[in-house]
């Protein structure tokens, strides 16, 4: 059975312009997780049968069931498949270049907001009125939307970041599901080089990082 009669995208998408942030339903296809809609970034038809979809916000932890209806536009019926996910409080992975194990990690200096720049990254940059500071990084990552700046610690290399290096952790406004953490780095990391860098998530004295450093992102570090 297809998926849809054809891939589909979501052709625009917000937290701060639209509401939902994303379509609900693409191409006769809809996903709910314990009865709450889910916002869908793509379908896809033919062998992929693949749903990108976020997960909806509030839902409580422990097993969840997740609810995928598929409108038969031919029959005007609907076919339902059914199954269950791990609804956790958080999971951080870092986006990169590969999507997926190693690459580079998404990451930009904002000390200037007004002048982002990427990667190589030095420990100090000069701020938006002209003083030399401690290097602001914004890193783009999932699975941390609740969590609060105390509960989220930075590894770079070997060196785990001082509680107070993160300064704000947040959604992206421009693409739902995203988040953004943004950290101060250290002037002993001066001269890391191209190093991997993991986030840790821990409450409840529960702690789950992103991916270990043999298959984390790196960001280099001159």
């Amino acid at each position: 059975m297809d998926l849809a009669p054809s891939s589909a995208a979501a052709g625009a998408f917000s937290e701060t312009t639209r509401s939902p942030a994303l379509p609900i339903e693409l191409n006769g296809v809809s996903v709910a997780v314990n009865g709450a809609a889910a916002g869908l970034y793509f379908v896809g038809a033919g062998a992929s049968k693949q749903i990108n979809y976020v997960m909806p916000i509030g839902l409580s932890t422990g097993l969840g069931n997740v609810v995928v209806n598929i409108l038969n536009a031919g029959n005007n019926s609907d076919t339902v498949l059914r199954g269950l996910v791990q609804v956790v409080a958080g999971q951080p992975d870092i986006f990169s270049s590969t999507m997926a194990a190693g690459g580079t990690a998404t990451a930009f200096n904002v000390t200037n907001a007004g002048a982002r720049t990427p990667q190589p990254f030095n420990v100090t940059s000069t701020d938006a009125g002209g003083n030399t500071v401690p290097t602001v990084i914004e890193l783009s990552v999932t699975g941390v939307r609740s969590a609060l700046t105390s509960e989220i610690s930075i590894t770079i290399g070997t060196t785990t970041l001082a509680a107070d290096a993160v300064t704000f952790v947040g959604p992206n406004p421009a693409m739902p599901g995203l988040d953004l953490i943004n950290f101060k780095l250290p002037d002993t990391l001066a001269g890391a080089g191209d190093v991997p860098i993991v986030v840790t998530f821990t409450r409840g004295g529960v702690a789950v990082t992103s991916r270990p450093a043999d298959t984390a992102p790196h960001i280099v570090i001159n």
